[in-house]
């Protein structure tokens, strides 16, 4: 599964072409967050470390990590444009039960992509002025 954030100095790219982070920040939760090479940056706001996951898994035991992202406190942005669409299915009937028993929120945001976040975040559609 890959994740990757905002590139930084110290970051390289990875096979895909997406950039590699060399540290990994603290999960905002009690119980850490899986350590995955690659993982995205948390972005501190007024004192409080926000972490976002992008995840785009590659099979049905990717379910397990992004499972893990959501109990540790992290939104998780997921794409799963790149699996087969049974097993995205699949994986997306497990991430909605952890949503659900977590009391998260998960919401389309375009064909194959979702956003899974607490309640307390507010995910809204940004609309251009006319």
């Amino acid at each position: 599964m890959a994740f990757w954030s905002k590139k930084n100095e110290m970051d390289t790219y990875d096979s895909d072409g997406y950039y590699e982070a060399t540290d990994t920040p603290v999960a905002p939760a009690a119980s850490a967050a899986p350590q995955q090479e690659g993982s995205a940056a948390g972005l501190a706001l007024g004192g409080n470390n926000i972490e976002l996951k992008v995840a785009r898994p590659e099979r049905y035991e990717d379910a397990v990590d992004i499972a893990d992202y959501l109990l540790a406190g992290c939104t998780v942005f997921l794409n799963l444009t790149s699996m087969e669409r049974r097993e995205a299915q699949s994986l997306l009937q497990f991430v909605t039960g952890v949503a659900y028993a977590t009391r998260y929120d998960i919401r389309p945001v375009a064909e194959g992509t979702f956003i899974v976040s607490p309640a307390n975040v507010d995910v809204s559609d940004f609309q251009q002025p006319v």
